[in-house]
């Protein structure tokens, strides 16, 4: 039976997207509409996206903060062949800034023993600690949604049953979330929209999944 015969409820959706370094919460509102994620495995790598870079807010404001890369020609080379650079301890800084932002946000003691955990295997690759990070969010959010890898590089899904979002989201366009919540600096700061889930969750907890639903709602 084909795909477009099939009732609606049956059908699995399917979409595609480049690896990132815990998502914007625009990109999960986005992702969790559908059944399946299919991580891009087989692309170059671009700079000045989401792949190893995230925004959060802390006492200063919004922060940009970037996994340091080992130096080369990293857009010529295959994602899974780009490492992560320790010569800076990166990993140190990232977890004492993680914890100065949001110590003391409602939910962080719910999952800042995660995070540790995972930055403390100390990852060569810049696509294993995106996908380990991406499971346990997805864990975290408890949704179903499966996550699986590319087989082969297409220049596009047209007339397949993937929804193509490779290169959509990008840190030079952040998308507006409309929707607010209470955010930790938010008395200082004001609301600032769309950071790495890693906000969302620190904040929200078990109700980061309802505001990703309604979000995505609002935008789809």
């Amino acid at each position: 039976m084909p795909i477009s015969s099939l009732p609606l409820c049956l059908m699995v959706r399917k979409i595609i997207i480049e690896t990132q370094f815990l998502p914007p919460i625009s990109v999960m509102s986005h992702l969790l509409m559908y059944d399946q994620v299919i991580l891009e495995g087989h692309e170059t790598y671009q700079k000045r996206s989401y792949r190893n870079k995230l925004h959060v807010v802390d006492a200063q404001g919004k922060k940009s903060i970037s996994i340091p890369l080992v130096k080369g020609k990293h857009e010529q080379q295959s994602i899974r062949q780009v490492d992560i650079s320790y010569d800076t301890s990166w990993d140190i800084s990232f977890l004492r800034l993680i914890k100065a932002a949001y110590g003391s946000a409602p939910y962080f003691d719910y999952y800042y023993d995660d995070i540790v955990e995972i930055i403390g295997k100390k990852h060569t690759s810049l696509w294993d600690l995106n996908y380990d990070m991406l499971l346990m969010v997805i864990e975290w959010l408890g949704v179903n949604l499966v996550l699986s890898t590319s087989d082969a590089y297409k220049t596009d899904y047209e007339g397949s049953d993937i929804d193509d979002a490779r290169g959509i989201f990008l840190p030079t366009n952040p998308a507006s979330t409309h929707l607010s919540y209470d955010q930790v600096f938010m008395e200082r700061h004001g609301f600032v929209s769309d950071l790495s889930i890693l906000d969302l969750l620190l904040c929200c907890g078990p109700e980061a999944p309802l505001y990703l639903s309604n979000t995505g709602e609002k935008h789809g």
